[in-house]
């Protein structure tokens, strides 16, 4: 389960994004968002997605994880 899914988050702003292809795409991209009800500092995601090559008339797309971003120790 993902931590945003958890809580009702406000994105703030996009870091960083980048993707690779493969099979599909995988997407990784690292944010800040905070809580809609909430005036504190934001905090730092990081997520990864794998979006799937169209199967049919629909895509399959796989959250990897959502997770807050580790402290730079």
């Amino acid at each position: 389960m993902c931590i945003v899914q958890r809580r009702k988050q406000e994105l703030v702003e996009v870091v960083r994004a980048n993707a690779h292809r493969s099979w599909g795409y995988m997407f990784y991209s690292t944010f800040t968002a905070r809580e809609k009800s909430s005036t504190d500092k934001p905090q730092t995601f990081q997520a990864m997605v794998f979006f799937e090559e169209p199967n049919g008339d629909y895509y399959d797309v796989t959250p990897c994880y959502i997770r807050l971003k580790p402290s730079d120790k």
